[in-house]
């Protein structure tokens, strides 16, 4: 059965595959297109640490884990966000 969020879920499944790194290494993107796919958390999550178990670099990894606790704490500031406007919606509507 097919949902109403399948077409953003393909969506961001192509992005992940084509920003993480997965079918060509970011450094052969364009620059500006190189520059955003490295500061969105796809390359945290996937290319990162790929390319730090292939060739392992100490201020590769170093910026890796800062890129990547970056990326948990922006995403759990707007999950918080998130939640607490849902919380204040369900309130109002006596829920």
């Amino acid at each position: 059965m097919e949902t109403e969020a399948q077409p953003f879920v393909l969506v961001f499944n192509r992005l992940t595959l084509v920003l993480g790194g997965v079918i060509a290494p970011l450094e052969i993107f364009p620059q500006p297109l190189c520059a955003i796919a490295q500061a969105l958390p796809f390359s945290a999550i996937l290319y990162g640490p790929a390319r730090t178990l292939v060739h392992f670099e100490a201020d590769r990894f170093g910026w890796l884990l800062i890129q990547q606790i970056l990326t948990l704490i922006v995403g759990s500031v707007i999950l918080l966000l998130m939640y607490s406007i849902a919380i204040r919606r369900v309130n109002i509507n006596g829920g």
